[in-house]
């Protein structure tokens, strides 16, 4: 049997990597056959740009999200991430400022999970659910596979930077208005 102390500090190790990553399940999509992709930065970086076409069947929440031209960013998040949650205000609060439409994809299989987290957010803006991941294998590589939360910025139909890992303030949020 395992000694108690021993337990404790493996407990600690992976809690303190959760606390640090996010809710990051350390699973990676790699468009290239047979390259590992490297752990990605914390923040917003810049990306090789993609081509990506967004849902609009069936949301969780639907909301309005016109074509004006103003920047999408689209939160990747998950009810049972407690960084995800935490983050869900702010992004409701830039989304109804208007500088940038604000869309999610929730890694729920429950509809009902979503909607509450939803809920008790207070969020209006359009999310969809994405438990079988296919926003995540349409961002090829780019964004972590299992990384919540995380974020892309899409201007003209292309990711052209990602955010990883929670937000902490709206500044936070509004410097991917810088990005370009």
């Amino acid at each position: 049997m395992p000694h108690p102390v021993r337990l404790l500090a493996a407990a600690l190790v992976l809690a303190a990597g959760f606390a640090t990553t996010g809710c990051d399940s350390g699973t990676y999509v790699d468009g290239t056959p047979g390259q590992a992709q490297s752990r990605a930065a914390l923040g917003w970086s810049r990306v090789d740009p993609v081509a990506i076409d967004l849902p609009t069947a069936e949301p969780v929440i639907d909301g309005a999200t016109a074509a004006d031209g103003k920047p999408v960013l689209v939160n990747i998040w998950a009810s049972w991430c407690p960084p995800c949650k935490k983050e869900l205000p702010l992004l409701q609060e830039v989304a109804a400022g208007g500088r940038l439409h604000v869309i999610g994809f929730s890694r729920e299989r429950s509809k009902d999970n979503a909607l509450e987290a939803l809920r008790t957010a207070g969020v209006t803006y359009p999310n969809w659910l994405d438990g079988d991941a296919k926003m995540a294998l349409e961002l090829d590589g780019r964004v972590p596979f299992n990384s919540v939360p995380s974020s892309v910025l899409i201007r003209d139909g292309q990711v052209v930077a990602v955010h990883i890992g929670e937000f902490k303030s709206r500044d936070d949020i509004l410097k991917a208005l810088e990005l370009r």
